[in-house]
């Protein structure tokens, strides 16, 4: 980095990566630049006075959700480029402050979406009984209980709903369904958000805490709008303390809307995602 760039790389490196800014040994500060450390992640910038910036050579950066962080640069002005696929991987690349080429890496997710069918009964059961899906998931964890209120769904003599598998890598991932609201009286009188697609979810175990969930709601949410094209927002409707939940959505471009209070149900909060999106 050139002399005098500290405050730039701090609003870069930290501010905008989320990597802490860290002290550099007292032997070292005098000659200026930052060190920006997370774990073992560590990125160093000494000054350099005959800098040029490092248009080829170039660190890469593994990171959790990358079209959440592309959004967060775009914002900020930080031009994004991309460059040929790389098998197994998303990747984009970015100069920071000082014209210092950084790719960014993020494993590529087979993600696909099928519909329910009554093979996937039994897989419900399992899911419902999960002590953390129960808790935000009002469905008894019976299979008699599940079949009456799925299976009409699925032959097509139930509500409109519609159901689906999230698949990743082919294996069943979780289940979405989605639905517009003014099909839901109850919910669409509170939700109070014209041409409304409503969207619940819920994900298998082993796939919850892995930074997943912002990716998967995203394609969810592009995939049911071409389910619904008459819809002109998409909604979610989580639980107010289910923090996770609104977590995920918030990284995969929902909106808060406002608070509000369904049907024998925890308070909720709305949160919103519009068409342009898709």
């Amino acid at each position: 980095m050139p002399a005098g760039g500290e405050d730039a790389a701090v609003a870069f490196y930290e501010g905008l990566f989320g990597i802490p800014r860290v002290p550099k040994p007292a032997n070292l500060a005098a000659r200026g630049g930052c060190w920006f450390e997370r774990g073992d992640l560590k990125v160093h910038l000494g000054v350099d006075a005959e800098f040029r910036a490092a248009r080829k050579a170039h660190p890469a950066l593994l990171v959790d959700d990358l079209a959440e962080l592309t959004v967060r640069l775009a914002a900020a002005g930080v031009t994004l480029r991309d460059d040929e696929p790389l098998a197994g991987y998303d990747r984009v690349y970015v100069d920071d402050p000082f014209g210092n080429r950084i790719e960014l890496l993020e494993p590529a997710l087979n993600l696909s979406f099928r519909p329910l069918t009554v093979d996937d009964l039994q897989l419900l059961v399992e899911w419902f009984a999960d002590p953390v899906v129960a808790r935000w998931w009002d469905q008894s964890a019976e299979l008699e209980s599940v079949t009456a209120k799925y299976l009409p769904r699925i032959d097509g003599t139930g509500d409109a709903t519609l159901m689906w598998i999230a698949e990743i890598d082919a294996e069943p991932a979780g289940l979405f369904q989605s639905y517009r609201h003014v099909d839901h009286g109850a919910h669409d009188g509170t939700v109070d958000l014209t041409d409304s697609l409503g969207i619940d979810y819920l994900l298998g175990g082993p796939h919850r805490g892995r930074g997943l969930g912002g990716r998967i709601l995203r394609d969810f949410a592009a995939f049911a709008f071409a389910q619904h094209p008459d819809a002109t927002v998409c909604v979610a409707v989580p639980a107010l303390d289910n923090l996770a939940s609104c977590a995920a959505l918030e990284r995969a471009g929902f909106e808060r809307s406002h608070e509000f209070q369904p049907p024998d149900e925890p308070l909720a909060v709305v949160s919103v995602l519009p068409r342009p999106f898709a």
